[in-house]
């Protein structure tokens, strides 16, 4: 009596041994061919969205726009942990290797589905403002920021990510609130910012978001294929095709979408020689009267037109003529539109960041508001008291 050579795997990966599944999982290029056939069933039963993936992405994206409102990084980090494990990226990046379109499209919609979630909450947020007079927003800044430790953050997530879900029968929760905190919270901000009339800054941060969520995928692809899952026919490497183009495509926007948000060198520096040589394209700032002002300056001519040299010196009562005022505000400050708390946000200015102060203030109450215009050459109002302005060295 001969024994049988080969024998059939249960249709359910789960139901092999342990040692046979964790052999598997953890040398997926010298198993056997039904055995990666098994283990790419459960992989894709994994990476499906369920209904709960929904209602996690509703409730994280509820505490984002509560964390905006609030200015609250506790809050931040609590949505990022009750938000769902990004399953449908791991679906978009699985697809090829399975040579499964339909897994493919039904991530990407999911995909869609929460980045709209989580649109639309911080949208609600920035309608909030209107009636919630707030003027906090530094956690807003930290979350849309695009710095090279961000970058690493998302990388390093995604490939350990990937490694963890296929050698791992449970998702990677922990792992995975990095990569939501990377591309999720994000994508509230752009909502918040188009709401809040902050100029073209809500597409950048949206681009931001996508250019993450593009690039984790496309490295979940590579991670996937290094393990031994790696697509085998045209459909499937048209779609690993398209993943590289998508990526390469929002990263290219990115760069050159979002500079003004990090870039130091949108901070301007003091002018040294009179305060009238970098405001000089604005027409409403030099024909203004300066009666007010002595001129006896210590310049060759002492005519009217180099008595703003000593303007600076004015701390504490609003002058005719604009200068260079720095930003002393520990939380940041906000440019609103009109001179009062209800008026739409039109910028966000860092502590230690420079504004150009030009000639018109308001008075309401006991509150100056004082004419600015920001980093980003957006004209709004800021609150006096958050201003120090600078002395030129004699």
């Amino acid at each position: 009596m001969s024994l049988p050579t080969s024998h059939s795997l249960p249709d359910d990966f789960n139901q092999l041994p342990l040692s046979q599944k964790r052999r598997i999982r953890r040398s997926i290029k010298n198993a056997g061919e039904s055995e990666v056939q098994a283990l790419s069933v459960e992989l894709k039963r994994r990476s499906t969205p369920a209904f709960d993936f929904f209602l996690y992405a509703l409730l994280g994206a509820l505490i984002t726009g509560l964390a905006i409102l609030f200015d609250s990084p506790l809050l931040f980090v609590l949505a990022a942990v009750c938000a769902p494990f990004l399953t449908p990226l791991m679906g978009i990046a699985l697809a090829p290797a399975i040579k499964s379109l339909a897994l493919f499209l039904q991530s990407l919609a999911s995909l869609l589905i929460s980045a709209l979630i989580f649109f639309g909450s911080g949208a609600l947020a920035g309608f909030l403002t209107s009636y919630i007079p707030l003027e906090n927003f530094s956690q807003l800044v930290l979350i849309t920021s695009s710095d090279l430790v961000s970058w690493a953050v998302l990388c390093f997530s995604a490939i350990f990510c990937t490694v963890l879900f296929v050698r791992r029968e449970s998702k990677p929760l922990l792992i995975g609130i990095l990569l939501t905190y990377e591309i999720f919270l994000p994508m509230t901000a752009a909502g918040f910012n188009l709401l809040t009339g902050t100029g073209q800054l809500w597409l950048t941060t949206l681009i931001l978001s996508f250019s993450r969520l593009t690039i984790a995928a496309l490295i979940a692809a590579f991670v996937f294929m290094i393990l031994g899952l790696h697509p085998r026919r045209a459909a499937s490497w048209l779609m690993f095709l398209l993943l590289i183009a998508a990526a390469a495509v929002m990263l290219i926007a990115n760069l050159y979408g979002v500079q003004f948000i990090t870039d130091p060198a949108a901070l301007f520096p003091i002018p040294t020689n009179t305060a009238t040589q970098i405001p000089s394209p604005l027409p409403s700032s030099t024909p203004t009267p300066s009666p007010v002002l002595p001129t006896d300056t210590p310049t060759p001519t002492p005519t009217r037109t180099n008595t703003p040299t000593l303007t600076l010196t004015a701390t504490l009562t609003p002058t005719p003529t604009p200068f260079w005022v720095l930003i002393r505000a520990e939380n940041g400050a906000v440019i609103r539109q009109e001179p009062n708390y209800e008026a739409l946000i039109v910028a966000y200015a860092q502590d230690g960041s420079l504004v150009q102060m030009l000639t018109e203030t308001y008075q309401s109450g006991s509150t100056l508001w004082v004419k600015v215009i920001a980093e980003n050459g957006v004209e709004g109002w800021i609150i006096h008291s958050l201003l120090v302005t600078a002395t030129p060295s004699s």
